[in-house]
């Protein structure tokens, strides 16, 4: 699979921005083997900081632990290219509804 273009980037992360904009939604993301692309290609939208907190890049295993508080042993059983790294990743554990 080759990697999008950054036109394609810009479409779909303003899409993304209309529909949070439309819910009344924030987010941030989380980052590995992305290395940064995802943030990268909401902030490439006009007004993104309406409903885009920033993010987290972490590429290295210490540092899912450490920024994110994923648990060393899940790292150690399913690889930190994973979908169970993946998924606690995603957790926002300090989440509240506005």
């Amino acid at each position: 699979m080759s990697p999008p273009s950054d036109a394609e980037l810009a479409r779909v992360a303003a899409q993304l921005g209309e529909a949070l904009r439309a819910r009344d939604w924030r987010m941030a993301t989380a980052e590995s083997s992305t290395g940064g692309l995802i943030g990268h290609a909401i902030t490439m939208t006009p007004g993104a900081s309406d409903y885009y907190a920033g993010g987290v890049i972490c590429y290295s295993n210490l540092a899912k632990e450490k920024a994110l508080g994923v648990p060393h042993e899940l790292i150690e059983a399913h690889g930190a290219v994973s979908e169970e790294v993946a998924a606690a990743l995603a957790v926002d554990e300090g989440a509240t509804a506005a």
